[in-house]
């Protein structure tokens, strides 16, 4: 992997007028051809411009979306981060030349599968720690990201969809993640964390 050095007092703009070249389909074209001959990897043209549309579509949302996340209403804030998230996601998956991905794709995943990952709970109670779960779904685009990634997606992903963690079998409720357990891995929260459950 390959790694650059970028000297500024403002890292977060230099980092995006770095990644600005993503947005043109031109210095898109140009990176993953050079990802190509470095690999030796053989892609028709018609999929290296497709792919380059693709990237340059999701970069050019993402930026915009990371722009727009500085409301001070948390949850337009939080969307735009999410979706923001999502699309830089997409772009890394359109862009890897060992795939033969593009954004009709990547789409295509979430149409059918939304974007992969349900929440579930024991029952309506307001006990966040025991009972409010999440779970990666057998189709939807969190799962071909993972695919993607070389994770063994079949001890991770649920066999179905469920509506109750009580249509769940025996051999597959490891696979739930309990919402306290993902909070605790964000260090941002700890503050919030610690007054919810206090620990």
């Amino acid at each position: 992997m390959k790694y650059e050095r970028i000297f500024t007092e403002t890292p977060k703009i230099a980092v995006w007028d770095r990644i600005d070249i993503l947005t043109t389909l031109n210095g898109v074209k140009q990176q993953l051809e050079l990802q190509c001959s470095q690999s030796g990897i053989n892609l028709s043209e018609e999929l290296i411009t497709e792919k380059a549309k693709g990237v340059a579509f999701c970069v050019r949302s993402a930026k915009d979306l990371f722009e727009h996340s500085s409301s001070k209403n948390l949850t337009p804030s939080l969307t735009s981060l999410y979706y923001g998230t999502y699309n830089l996601l997409s772009a890394i998956l359109i862009g890897d030349v060992k795939n033969k991905l593009n954004l009709e794709t990547i789409e295509s995943f979430s149409k059918n599968g939304g974007h992969g990952l349900k929440s579930i709970y024991n029952s309506p109670t307001q006990d966040l720690a025991n009972d409010e779960f999440v779970y990666c779904c057998n189709n939807g685009f969190y799962k071909e990201l993972l695919k993607n990634f070389g994770y063994n997606v079949e001890n991770i992903v649920m066999s179905k969809n469920f509506k109750t963690i009580k249509e769940i079998n025996p051999e597959e409720i490891y696979k739930l993640i309990s919402l306290k357990d993902l909070l605790s891995r964000i260090p941002k929260l700890k503050n919030i964390y610690t007054e919810i459950f206090k620990e």
